[in-house]
């Protein structure tokens, strides 16, 4: 089993969790954003790893490297917009 499926596999034996925790109020919603956020962020290092493996070339790893730390910020800031959201709620 390759990462990627192994990521899969780990995400949809939680999904029924994580869709029953967005049903229970604000606290709820963030401990589901917070799980999607990890394994979002999860897929982007797996992903980032089969592409580095992909290229001998520095600047496109680097590239590669620069892409995958721009997209776990973002999922970092929308887990902070959750628990801005909750506090808010």
């Amino acid at each position: 089993m390759d990462p990627r499926e192994r990521l899969n596999f780990y995400k949809g034996s939680v999904q029924e969790f994580m869709d029953t925790m967005a049903k229970l109020g604000p606290d709820g919603e963030f401990v589901a954003s917070v799980a999607q956020g990890a394994f979002a962020i999860s897929d982007i290092f797996v992903g980032m790893g089969q592409n580095l493996e992909k290229t001998t070339d520095k600047m496109e790893k680097a590239s590669i490297v620069a892409g995958a730390v721009g997209q776990a910020i973002g999922q970092v800031n929308n887990i902070l917009q959750a628990g801005y959201q909750r506090n808010i709620a």
